[in-house]
């Protein structure tokens, strides 16, 4: 690797459905690491923000109007001595509405599955790298002000599942994995539903007491938390919602899409309730 290697900013964006997030494998059409798994990613010239937008349209197909921006992860560099490179990678999370993709010819195939299939698949360099930076931590479900128990519960049962994997793909061990149980009870010990769902997963991998067992745990308690407030949300039918941090870019500002995305969805679910509830 020279020191002059040309550097090149990139961006890598993970696009998250409900707890899986959206993989692509690269066509014969893009100039590196074919074959191989990545996020929807591109290019970053100037504004690396507006260059995840345009790869989310591009790449995925998908409108802006149906992504909302999670986090921003600090960039990093990535050095390929194969080709004399230097990548510095600007990592995103982005929640996503829809899973329905129509993507460009850079890509062979698509799929939605566990964030933790990165580490077993043959991918980009460094993919682990990038979700890492965005990825959920007890940190984000203690600061979360946005999101009601139930989607907390869910965002620490990531947690335990993808520290799991982790350890079960690199080496790491059961104390530390309690202790990441302690760290999520301890985020947010006012909310039940997050302490009851963590210390349900904790409880189900205690007997084997090994990563396996605590992401197996982990996973199945994620479908069965969606499953029931997606079963919760459909037979309620509250009087008014209150929305006012749920559609702000900050405090006291309005994010004009998320407004527009709020509306469309409160149509959609007047709509079935309408139908279940004539």
């Amino acid at each position: 690797m020279t020191d002059d290697a040309e550097r090149t900013q990139v961006v890598t964006v993970f696009l998250r459905n409900d707890a899986a997030v959206l993989l692509l494998r690269r066509s014969d059409e893009v100039g590196s690491y074919t074959g191989q798994w990545g996020a929807v990613a591109g290019h970053a010239e100037g504004d690396p923000d507006a260059a995840a937008f345009e790869e989310i349209r591009e790449e995925a197909g998908i409108d802006e109007s149906a992504v909302t921006l999670v986090r921003r992860g600090d960039s990093f560099e990535v050095v390929d001595e194969d080709i004399d490179k230097r990548w510095v990678v600007h990592p995103y999370l982005f929640d996503c509405e829809v899973r329905d993709v129509t993507p460009n010819d850079e890509t062979t195939a698509w799929t939605w599955v566990p964030p933790t299939e990165i580490l077993r698949r043959e991918t980009v360099p460094e993919l682990w790298t990038s979700y890492d930076r965005v990825r959920p931590t007890p940190e984000a479900v203690a600061t979360d002000r946005n999101h009601g128990s139930a989607a907390l519960s869910v965002r620490a049962l990531e947690v335990l599942r993808d520290e799991a994997a982790l350890a079960a793909e690199r080496g790491g061990d059961w104390d530390d994995l309690l202790a990441v149980g302690r760290d999520l009870v301890d985020a947010r010990p006012a909310m039940t539903v997050v302490v009851t769902r963590v210390d349900r997963a904790m409880a189900a991998a205690s007997e084997a007491a090994t990563p396996e067992s605590l992401e197996a745990a982990a996973s199945e308690g994620i479908e069965r938390a969606l499953m029931a407030d997606a079963e919760a949300a459909a037979t309620a039918e509250p009087f008014a919602v209150d929305v006012a941090s749920g559609v702000e870019r900050s405090p006291g500002a309005k994010d004009h899409a998320a407004v527009s995305r709020f509306v469309r969805n409160a149509g959609r679910a007047l709509g079935e309730a309408e139908e279940v509830y004539e």
